[in-house]
């Protein structure tokens, strides 16, 4: 045998199939090239398979000396073994994830090319690069693939993982969440949701009031694509579909809901929806929960979660409607006008006492407890110990009550009668017993018939 060295190495993959091609030539022989026949206990094992011993005259046409029983004598030689390149490694590695992830790609193989994809092909070389270290952002579910290639060596296997973005959104509030309701009233529910991939990924949300988490005979909102939605009675199907602003109001059975008042916000992972509603008097003498539900544009959802409890009353139960203003801070020795706003369906005549208490627990005692009577048009001021009334005054008249809490100035306080409304601005000196003291703010009602609302905290007062 004659060794002929390559000036430069070849390299070759293992595993793969490669072809040595070598011109000979011998002037004056008619045979040029060696074969090799399987002669017994000479050279039996001289054979070739078919297609891979091959000899040609002119480099042309081709011979397989399978067919002859022969082999060329002609043998190739690795000098040494050809290294394969490290396959790339992800961090983080394959996986169900809540937001999107910077995935890592890195190759132990220095100087090596990594090259990637996101079409859940094998990489090639016309492929996205990226250095190793270097990361990718994921953001949607999709499988990452990367594969690396150094000159002289054997290309990497290729890396492959599955990445699950879920984006999972969340309910986060529902105000109110607890308190009393009544028929023909309207109140505003506001909803909170969010998604960590941002807020434009929610698709929906829906605010459900029921006694269970079934659409039936409920008060069952839903916010979808910039449209508004209630379900019907029977909860099989959705009414409306009007725009958010509209002047539409979509009902059933069990409430009103108004399109022109609903108002849908978004601030970087938050999604608010301010829910305006009118409680019908089908609703009364129930007792319902809050439940919300989100869900995003990848179909992933978060819901029913449970967010407080309603009780509606009945329509011939007085009300207590609101504090004015809800929160202040007040100085001692100071006149304060605080307004109190209350309720009777029947007619603010049926009413028959209206009472404000500020106190820092709800008691009677050391508080200052202002009652006003509408029948007889008098104002009454508790006690110290909370065990009696003072004073009997009528407002308007040139009178003070007083107790070691506060004054109450009959001249100053006004007393507005409108139909179904009571409003009274109670005009009120803090005194410095008080002082120091962050108070909750009640209000009580009853009618002439002894059906009464009470106590309802409606606001706060901190006194200095």
């Amino acid at each position: 045998y004659v060794t002929i060295k390559l000036s430069s190495a070849v390299s070759v993959v293992n595993g793969h199939k490669f072809t040595v091609l070598v011109k000979t030539t011998t002037p004056g022989r008619t045979y040029p090239l060696p074969l090799e026949y399987p002669i017994s206990q000479y050279s039996s094992r001289a054979t070739s398979e078919p297609d891979e011993s091959f000899a040609s005259s002119d480099g042309n046409n081709w011979l397989d000396l399978n067919n002859y029983d022969a082999s060329a004598c002609l043998k190739a030689y690795t000098a040494s073994s050809v290294a394969t390149v490290a396959a790339p490694i992800f961090s983080p590695d394959a996986g169900t994830y809540t937001k999107e992830q910077k995935v890592t790609i890195s190759c132990a193989t220095s100087g090596a090319e990594i090259h990637y994809s996101v079409n859940g092909a094998a990489p090639t070389t016309s492929d996205p690069k990226i250095a190793s270290g270097a990361a990718v952002t994921v953001s949607k579910s999709l499988t990452l693939k990367a594969k690396a290639w150094k000159t002289g060596m054997n290309p990497s296997a290729v890396k492959s993982a599955v990445y699950t973005i879920s984006h999972i959104p969340t309910n986060i509030s529902l105000a109110p969440s607890s308190g009393y309701l009544r028929g023909y009233w309207k109140y505003t529910f506001v909803s909170k949701h969010s998604d960590s991939a941002g807020a434009g990924t929610i698709k929906s949300v829906s605010l459900l009031i029921n006694s269970a988490t079934v659409g039936s005979n409920a008060i069952y909102c839903i916010y979808i694509g910039n449209k508004l939605y209630l379900r019907n009675d029977e909860g099989t199907r959705s009414l409306g579909g009007y725009e958010v602003g509209s002047d539409n109001v979509i009902e059933n059975g069990q409430c009103r809901l108004y399109c022109k008042n609903t108002t849908v916000s978004r601030s970087g992972n938050t999604l608010t929806v301010n829910w305006v509603i009118e409680i019908k008097p089908s609703m009364a003498n129930r007792v319902c929960y809050g439940w919300l539900f989100a869900a995003d544009s990848d179909g992933f959802y978060k819901g029913w979660d449970k967010f407080g409890e309603f009780t509606f009353r009945p329509l011939t139960e007085p009300w207590n409607v609101c504090l004015i203003p809800v929160s202040a801070t007040f100085n001692t020795g100071v006149k304060y006008t605080i307004s109190s706003v209350y309720f009777d369906i029947a007619c603010c005549s049926s009413i028959d006492i209206a009472a404000l208490l500020i106190n820092n627990v709800q008691s009677a005692s050391n508080a200052v407890y202002v009652l006003y009577n509408v029948q007889t048009d008098k104002l009454f001021l508790r006690n110290d110990a909370g065990t009696g009334n003072l004073g009997g005054y009528a407002p308007g008249s040139d009178n003070v009550i007083e107790n070691k809490q506060c004054k109450l100035y009959c001249k100053y306080t006004t007393v507005v009668n409108n139909i179904n409304g009571l409003a009274i601005s109670w005009s009120i000196e803090m005194k410095p017993s008080m002082a120091g003291k962050s108070c909750k703010c009640w209000l009580y009602v009853k009618d002439i018939t002894g059906v009464y609302n009470g106590w309802s905290f409606l606001g706060s007062r901190t006194i200095k």
